[in-house]
Formats: C-alpha cells, structure tokens, sequence
C-alpha cells in the first residue's frame, strides 16, 4: 500500500529518530576514529535507511575528498563513484543547484542549519544529498555525507535530527580524540619515567627529588644501597637527616639556594642508617610540572670518598718528596760544612799533638794540661763532625737476624747502671718472637739516644718504658718521612713521663742541629741519626706526644722470616792498629795550607823526607820531572783543578807500584777493590788520627 506524504514523512522521522538513538549507542562502542565513523554510516544506511553513508577527509585548499568510512554501496559498485561537493568556506555559503523539475532545493534559506545540501542525478534518477562537517575544537576534521533515492529525500525535521547527531559524533570524536591524547600522553609518560628510571638506576650517583617541604619522594636503587635504608624508610623522609649537624646548616641554605637562583650544589657528609659518613658532592635543580609550578628539586650526589683518598696520596707525595728533597739539602750542606770543618779539626788536632811532643821536653805541667783539653775538645768536635758526615751518606751497612729482645735485655742491664736512680726503667715484652734484620751496634746507638732524650725530658722523678709489641695489619704515617706504611711490624717504643713535645715541634725534631734542649745538652744530630738507621732497616718511625704528659717514640722494624735468605750489606772498613812508620820521601797535597804544614811538621818530625803542594797541577808536574825519587803519595780528593782520584790516576799510569793514600773530608761512594782499581792503597777519613796516618805510611814504604 503506498503511504501519504504524512505518513512517510513520519517514517522517514522515526528513522532519523532510531538513527539518532543507535547512534549513541555507536558512539559509546567505539574504541577509535575508524571504528567510530564506521558505526556511524552502518547506523544511518542500515537503521536511517538512507542509500549511501560515508565520512570523508580533506586535506587543507583540496576539493577532492578521501573517503575514510562508507556504508551502503553495492557489491562491486565503486566508492569513488560517490562524490560530494563542498566549499572552502563555512558550509552555509554552498552553492545551490536547480533540479531538472525547477524546483529550488533545500539550503540555508529553508532551514537554520550548518550543512550542504544538493539535488542530483545519478545513474539518471533523481538523488538528494546533505553534508554536515564534523568540526573538533573549532577545526574542520572531516565531512559526514548522506544520500537518500528522492530530490527531496530531507525536510526540515529530519535535517535538523541529522544535526543533532552530528554534534553528538563531534562530541564523541572529540571525546575519543581527547581520551587517544591523554592515553597517549600517558604512554609517553610512562614511556619517560621508564626510560629515566633505566637511566637513574644506570648511573653510578645516587639520585634524588624532594618536594617542596625537603621530603624524600624519588630516589634510586644506589641511594638504597649506599645509605642502607629500606624504600618504605626513605620514603618522605626529611632532607636534612641524611646529613650530621655540623653540615645541616649548609645543606638548607643550597636548598634555599635552588630556590632563589634554579640550581645549586653542596660538598656534605651523607650518613648512612649505620651510622657511617660519607663524603657526597650534591647538586638540585627545580622541577616543575605541566603548570609551571615548583613541585620540588631533583638532582644526584656523587661519592667523594675515592677523590679524597688520591689527594690525601698525592698530599703525601708531595709531603715526602719535600721532605727527602729538604734531608737532602740538609745532608749536602752538612757534608760540605764537614769537610770545611774537618781541614780546621786536622790543623788543631795536629799542632796540638805537635805542641804536646815539644812541651815534654820542658817538663811544663800546666801548659800540658791545658793542650790536653785542647785535644779532649778537638776530638770531641771531630766526633761530631763524624756524626754529620755519617748522616749526609748513604753508606752500607751489615743486617744479621737479631731477636730484638735479647738485645734489649742486654742493652737494659747497661742502661740502669748509667740512669739516674730517680729515674726507673721498665721493659716489657710479650713472649713472641721478634726476630728483623739489624745491625746491632747501630740499633743501640738509636735506643741510646732515645733513652738519654727521655731522661733530659724528666726533670725529677720518673719512668721509661721501654716494650716489644707485634703489630699486624698496621696503617700510619711515619712521623720522620711521610710515608703511609701498612703492614706487619715489630715495635720497639721508648715512652717517658717527661714535660713531652709540642705538635709544631714534631715535624722538626728529625731535622740536623734541630733541638729542644738547651745548648749545652744537645747538638741537635741524635734523632736525624736515628731516622738514617732506621730507615736504612727498612724501617719507620712514629712519634706520640702530650705535652706536660710525655713522649712516646715507636720503632717500626719489618719481621724477619728465618726461613727466608737475607740481604747482606757491607760497609766500608778500615784497620786501625798502631804502628812505627819507615823513612822515605813523600809528596803530600792539599789544597788547605794549614793541614799542609802540620802534616809536614809530623812526617819531618818521624824522620820523613817531605815535598808539599797546595796546587794538585803543579804537585804533578814536579812528580813527572822525577818519578823514581817519591816512596808515597798522600793527596786529598776534593781540589780544584785536579781531585784526588784524577792525581793518583796519572801518577799510576807513570808509575803504578808508588804506594797512594787518598784523604778526603767528604764520604766516598765507592768500595775498596774500586779505589784499588784506580791506584788508591789506602782512603783515610779527615780528620785524620795521627797514630793511624803514622801506622798505615809504615806498612806503605
């Protein structure tokens, strides 16, 4: 039966209606664009029943239209066949077209609507079709057309049923657009904090962000292990606990800092749970969120810890190096001070010696006496000029194993006999063994002087410890060279109950003529001394002192595997027996004159023929002249022009059997079969003893 105008309108109506109504249904359906405008054009064909449906793209200033999703076509008819006109401008403006009956379409003057709407023909019957745009955010997306089999397939009702649910679609479109925008954004989100994550927990720092009340909420797994709090502990806690007090103060004012200025750092103590403090460089800048507003201050924190220690090393290099080059120094100076001194020591001496032969014969007691105490002073001067001389070389020395101990208990014995009875003396030691390589003439010379400092440091009543202690896995500072020295040692400490030493007095003491004591009870040389031997047993020193409590010095000796071979050193040493000298002709030079005409006096006064030069040169020249007529040639070494060595050296090579001996003030680093190679007999130490001269030029000639 055919239906009324009315009653097909109303049809038509209801559908739209229906259209409207599964069409929110479409919309909640819907997961993405795509699927969204498919639902819409099966909804308007399928439910609407209009002919064709479809939502097409355009590009910007294109006419041409992509068709993204369709409904209603027939099987194997084209899509592209379908085609709508629009305009660039806001649809209202549409142009109209007048259908072969005359009749004038419906537009905007018919209806208050934002669509376009023309009369067509297609395969020769007449069509009708409308276009909504689908606007997201004020911006054309794309375009909704519909096609219905009648030039007036759309009234007023219906088009405005059809609006209504293109702003549902828009609405749903930019609701899906919105919701794919924030799921994206959280993705990314996610994607970021992963990747910061990957990055925070890759570095070798701690990581870090508080909030804007200095609470910890962000950190990562290095911050974990290296403070040892758990996550739930870390979690909002305070800033400033992880710091001790003495560096909160600095600590707030960088956060202040950050603040004020966007960035800052701190060099801070960070405490572990454990109670352990850490040397940490901290920076912070601030974070922000998508509002711009301050959340907080996130940044890292590097261990200091290694830094530190290379340049506590480097510190003490530096330390060590300036100290050996300072001992150094002081070593040359006193050699040579030795050598000046010695000449004017060999002239006293001499003179003196020669002085006290000839007042024998007058039988004058009192002048006797007093060259007598002239020689008690002179030899005590070249004792000490020895010392120096001792320490500005680096001679060899003979190590034995030695149980520190014995000698000890041996050295101990001698010790309460020569002490004050006001002063007591203990030794203890737990029984151990203490066995080190030593030389133990040297090894008493150092406890002597120790011992004798202890006693000059105790005014009136007091002790002296003397103990052997065994000391594993030792980590100090020698107190004399600097050096960091880890390890097992043996520990031989002098402790005395004397007024002790002041702490800017500690790095001085090991120094030459450094000293404490008055004047008169000290030539400043006795702990250098030690500090030479010591060290020359591979051993160390360390000071401990109180003042107005007293002194503790500790002797650090490497032990001494019995199983292993140990080295052997050798020092220099020379015969010192007596004896009458034979007559003969010697060449003396030096380049000192006083100590040539001693030397001179003495030889002439044994019955010697002497020939005496201060000009090495010239002493040779006359040597050439007439080589056969000298028995010896005595020669001291430093000279200017020609040294010792070099004399002896080519008055060999003239004539290599004469007899040489070789004085010097200074010590030689070399050995006796060396200066035998080079024609030396004999190397006598200036100042020379008289009887000793006298012996060696009789066993010569």
């Amino acid at each position: 039966m055919r239906l009324t105008p009315h009653a097909s309108r109303l049809t038509r109506i209801n559908r739209t209606l229906s259209s409207l109504i599964a069409g929110h249904r479409a919309l909640l359906r819907g997961r993405n664009r795509s699927e969204l405008f498919d639902n819409i054009c099966h909804v308007l064909v399928e439910t609407g029943g209009y002919r064709f449906a479809w939502i097409s793209s355009t590009e910007p200033n294109k006419h041409s239209e992509n068709v993204v999703s369709a409904a209603g076509f027939d099987r194997g008819q084209p899509e592209e066949k379908a085609t709508a006109y629009t305009s660039e401008s806001d649809p209202s403006t549409a142009f109209t077209e007048t259908n072969r009956s005359g009749e004038e379409p419906l537009g905007h003057g018919a209806i208050n609507v934002d669509c376009l709407y023309q009369q067509l023909h297609y395969s020769s019957a007449p069509w009708s079709s409308i276009g909504f745009p689908l606007r997201v955010n004020g911006k054309v997306l794309a375009y909704l057309n519909i096609f219905a089999e009648d030039l007036n397939g759309f009234d007023h009702d219906e088009v405005v049923l059809l609006e209504q649910m293109t702003d549902d679609l828009c609405y749903g479109l930019t609701t899906l657009m919105t919701r794919n925008e924030r799921d994206t954004a959280q993705r990314e989100l996610a994607d970021t904090i992963v990747q910061r994550a990957i990055i925070l927990e890759s570095i070798p720092d701690i990581a870090y962000q508080i909030d804007n009340e200095s609470k910890l909420v962000v950190w990562n797994k290095r911050m974990v292990s290296v403070t040892k709090y758990s996550g739930d502990e870390l979690s909002n806690k305070p800033a400033l606990e992880f710091f001790p007090k003495q560096h909160q103060q600095k600590v707030a004012l960088a956060i202040q800092e950050v603040y004020r200025n966007g960035y800052a750092d701190v060099k801070a103590n960070l405490l572990t749970k454990s109670g352990d403090s850490i040397p940490y460089h901290i920076n912070g800048t601030l974070v922000k969120n998508e509002q711009n507003q301050i959340i907080g201050i996130t940044g890292v924190g590097r261990d200091l810890s290694e830094q530190y220690k290379i340049e506590r090393e480097k510190t003490q290099l530096q330390r060590q190096l300036q100290q050996s080059q300072k001992m150094e120094a002081i070593g040359q100076l006193a050699g040579g001070i030795a050598h000046d001194f010695n000449n004017i020591l060999a002239s006293i001496l001499g003179f003196t010696n020669l002085a006290s032969e000839q007042c024998k014969q007058y039988d004058d007691a009192k002048l006797t006496e007093h060259l007598h105490q002239i020689q008690v002073s002179g030899t005590h001067a070249r004792e000490i000029v020895a010392q120096i001389l001792e320490y500005s070389r680096d001679s060899e020395i003979n190590l034995v194993p030695v149980q520190l101990h014995s000698l000890i208990d041996d050295f101990t014995k001698i010790l309460n006999s020569s002490m004050p009875s006001r002063i007591k003396i203990n030794y203890r030691w737990a029984p151990d063994s203490y066995l080190i390589m030593a030389n133990p003439v040297q090894l008493n010379q150092v406890l002597l002087n120790l011992c004798i400092n202890a006693r000059d440091a105790i005014y009136d009543r007091g002790e002296i410890d003397i103990k052997l202690n065994i000391r594993s896995s030792l980590e100090v500072e020698c107190t004399s060279c600097r050096k960091m020295i880890s390890g097992d040692y043996v520990e031989l400490s002098v402790r005395d109950s004397g007024k002790g030493i002041q702490y800017f007095h500690i790095e001085k003491i090991f120094n030459p003529f450094f000293s404490t004591k008055e004047a008169s009870r000290g030539s400043g040389m006795g702990l250098s001394m030690a500090h030479r031997i010591i060290h020359n047993h591979q051993g160390h020193i360390g000071v401990d002192s109180i003042p107005g409590k007293g002194s503790t010095f500790r002797l650090l000796f490497p032990r001494y595997d019995e199983n292993l071979e140990a080295p052997c050193k050798s020092a220099n040493r020379t015969d010192q027996s007596t004896g009458q000298p034979k007559r003969g002709r010697i060449l003396i030079v030096d380049d000192d004159q006083s100590i040539v005409f001693f030397e001179t006096e003495l030889l002439e006064g044994h019955g010697f023929d002497v020939l005496a030069f201060t000009d090495s040169e010239q002493s040779f020249e006359t040597f050439k002249r007439d080589p056969m007529c000298f028995d010896l040639l005595i020669t001291d070494h430093t000279m200017p022009k020609m040294t010792g060595l070099e004399l002896a050296g080519k008055v060999c090579s003239i004539r290599p059997e004469l007899p040489v001996i070789l004085c010097s003030g200074h010590h030689l680093d070399t050995d006796n079969d060396s200066l035998t190679a080079m024609g030396i007999n004999t190397y006598l130490q200036k100042p020379t003893d008289i009887d000793l001269l006298l012996h060696t030029i009789e066993k010569l000639i």
